[in-house]
């Protein structure tokens, strides 16, 4: 079985002259390399771009608190980690597997080597010990678990799946377009989130081919769609505390807590059902047990989803009420209908649900 996951967030937490040492020993291998080392805008910490190309940024963090009438300081260290770019510099597609973990582990302390010879050459007094390069270390704040399925008509899917239903507490996310003048859900993706997790299901290589010039350079594979499941600070320390586990990156990647999240989501939003034109679902309905005005029913639903293209934005609007929709949905799935339909000018009666695809990932060897 296959761990999967993208980016992450580490953490970990020192005294204050270690901060110091490590601030200067980061900010002359950054003047050495002529990377930036800046204060960001908000708040007091610090960013060094020194190795962003292979995927990892630093921050170095520094905060006062007041406790009983006594200051306490904060130092912090907190790198966000593309695991695949750090061994792979150039790899923007595939996503980090178990059989990558000491790879990555290597290239991590490998990458810290210039900073360590600079932080130790900076200590004059009593050593502090350096561990900054030990990737076991560090405790996670954030993991991304995902999945790339690639599928023949992947455009046509994710129009599909941009209709698919937001669980309870979800809002979707929306991003500012200037044309209109106001925010709208992206074109090119189904993306929600809530205070601990964000759900994004999108297309990779329409993605990639915005943003990067050497993808559209060189030959990529094509048709690729990413289900994403980031999990937040509250969503990584729920996990740690139902699987009792430390928040290190070898044990929140484990394959059973990565498969459980990403099939989760993909239940409650996309669903595992089959997808049908009108009139292949109303074939299904009518050999249903149900009776004839809740057949009627079932169908007048699938077509006010249609008509909305959306299942929430359906269900928002729905003059019968969000219960009794509810309810015809859930029938609807028990029959094996998703509740989201294939547009009539496709001329296509039936899509399976990428759950089968999804599932062929996880059980692949690595």
């Amino acid at each position: 079985m296959k761990k999967m996951y993208h980016t992450v967030y580490l953490y970990k937490q020192m005294n204050g002259r270690a901060y110091n040492l490590l601030f200067n020993a980061l900010k002359n291998c950054s003047n050495d390399k002529g990377v930036r080392f800046f204060k960001r805008a908000i708040g007091s910490s610090f960013e060094c771009d020194l190795f962003k190309e292979r995927g990892m940024i630093i921050y170095l963090e520094h905060d006062t608190f007041k406790a009983n009438r006594n200051e306490v300081h904060y130092h912090a260290i907190g790198i966000r980690l593309n695991p695949k770019r750090l061994i792979k510099k150039h790899e923007y597609i595939e996503v980090t597997k178990f059989s990558d973990y000491p790879e990555v582990t290597e290239a991590f302390r490998e990458a810290f080597a210039g900073v360590k010879v600079s932080f130790l050459s900076l200590e004059t007094t009593s050593p502090v010990v350096f561990n900054f390069d030990k990737l076991s270390t560090y405790k996670v704040k954030r993991i991304d678990y995902c999945i790339n399925v690639q599928i023949q008509g992947a455009r046509e899917y994710m129009e599909l799946i941009r209709r698919a239903d937001k669980p309870k507490s979800f809002e979707i996310v929306e991003k500012y377009d200037p044309i209109s003048k106001r925010k709208k859900a992206f074109s090119n993706a189904y993306y929600v989130k809530n205070k601990s997790v964000c759900i994004n299901f999108y297309d990779k290589s329409f993605q990639m081919a915005q943003v990067l010039d050497e993808y559209k350079q060189h030959p990529t594979p094509r048709d690729i769609l990413r289900f994403e499941v980031q999990c937040k600070k509250p969503k990584v320390n729920n996990i740690v505390q139902k699987n009792n586990i430390q928040k290190s990156l070898y044990k929140l990647s484990d394959p059973q807590t990565s498969m459980e999240n990403l099939l989760y989501y993909y239940e409650k939003t996309v669903g595992l059902e089959g997808y049908y034109s009108i009139k292949k679902a109303k074939s299904i309905i009518e050999k249903s047990n149900h009776r004839k005005k809740y057949k009627e029913r079932l169908v007048e639903v699938l077509k006010y989803i249609a008509r909305k293209r959306s299942v929430w934005k359906a269900r928002e609007n729905c003059l019968q009420g969000k219960k009794s929709f509810d309810t015809a949905v859930k029938d609807l799935k028990k029959l094996g209908i998703n509740p989201v339909t294939i547009p009539d000018n496709w001329k296509v009666p039936s899509l399976p649900n990428l759950i089968h695809e999804i599932v062929k990932e996880f059980i692949a060897p690595n």
